[in-house]
């Protein structure tokens, strides 16, 4: 009898599992950074939270990007003692605080790769921690590379207060990744799906499944929740700033001499005359092509006319249709009057 977990891993259980997980990071990090990004329409859009997270990620640097990850590698090596203190059968304790005691402080990749190389981990957990470390390096880079993009984005709303043409293409640009994202973790939960499904899931197994959908959904329902809060508040910073614009033309209208208003007025009467003539055109088109929608009708009512009047056989058999005709219309007539007749009498003796 072949072990339950040996067939998931045969059948890529775990390869699916590693791909889910990396796909909630990117969904994870990208859902911040667009969060991030409706922040500036704060204070009626005057407020740019954008550019002082730009601002602040250029004081800070990516040092302490990779002092956070390099706690994130920490935590996974714990976790990897732990396991391998269950498992392992050689005394990991000395080897680690040996390599710990040579370089305190920072614990590398190659490091970590020779702990557990020297260890022989077997276990099915110590690959997916092993996979994890040598990601990290890369995980670094890309995180590096989101917040450097989102800095960017931040720059293109600086001095206006209201998104640039740029800005507005990165900012479709994220919604379009994280639905790509989206759409790829949903994938990977249906493989896993039908992984499971074809090898004999245990208890476990169906556990992380539900979890990996409940992620999902939890994705999902935020993503679509930071997406109709930043259009609204989106659409009222355009709308303020639209009314902004229209009292700084007003104003500097104010100074202009008498010649450039009756210029300005001009050029606004032509556009609406243009406008007009648009419009006339169009009615006029309508009205040609209705006329020959009528002279066709025309041309089909003569010819039945026609028709009607060398075919007499044809001509009674349109009459007894129209007698029939009118014959049902009266039979039906004083059906619905004897029901009606009826429900009153009846609704008055009752």
């Amino acid at each position: 009898m072949t072990d339950p977990s040996l067939e998931l891993q045969e059948s890529g259980w775990e390869e699916l599992r590693r791909e889910a997980r990396k796909l909630e990071g990117d969904l994870d990090v990208k859902l911040s950074s667009y969060a991030k990004l409706g922040a500036r329409f704060m204070m009626n859009g005057v407020i740019d939270t954008v550019y002082s997270a730009e601002l602040n990620f250029k004081v800070e640097g990516a040092q302490k990007l990779v002092w956070k990850l390099e706690r994130k590698k920490r935590m996974w090596l714990l976790k990897i003692i732990d396991d391998l203190q269950i498992h392992s059968p050689l005394d990991f304790c000395s080897v680690f605080l040996s390599l710990h005691h040579h370089k305190p402080g920072r614990i590398s990749d190659s490091e970590v790769r020779y702990v557990v190389q020297h260890c022989h981990i077997a276990t099915l957990s110590g690959l997916v921690y092993l996979h994890c470390f040598e990601n990290i390096s890369s995980d670094t880079v890309a995180l590096h590379g989101v917040y450097i993009g989102y800095a960017m984005v931040g720059s293109g709303y600086v001095d206006t207060g209201s998104p640039t043409v740029g800005s507005s293409r990165s900012w479709k640009s994220m919604e379009m990744e994280i639905q790509s994202l989206l759409e790829k973790l949903v994938d990977a939960n249906d493989a896993m799906c039908r992984c499971a499904a074809s090898a004999a899931p245990t208890t476990s197994v169906t556990q992380k499944l539900a979890r990996h959908r409940d992620i999902l959904h939890e994705f999902t329902q935020e993503f679509k929740r930071i997406k109709g809060n930043i259009n609204s508040m989106r659409e009222h910073a355009e709308l303020l700033s639209s009314v902004r614009d229209d009292i700084s033309e007003y104003k500097t209208s104010g100074s202009m001499s008498p010649r450039m208003q009756l210029l300005r007025e001009r050029a606004a009467i032509h556009g609406s005359i243009s406008h007009i003539d648009d419009v006339i055109n169009q009615a006029q088109t309508t009205r040609a092509v209705l006329g020959s929608q009528r002279a066709l009708f025309g041309d089909v009512q003569g010819k039945v006319k026609l028709l009607s009047d060398k075919f007499p056989i044809i001509r009674g058999l349109l009459g007894s249709i129209r007698r029939r005709r009118s014959r049902d219309t009266i039979i039906l007539s004083a059906v619905i009057a004897a029901c009606t007749l009826f429900l009153i009498i009846y609704w008055l003796s009752k």
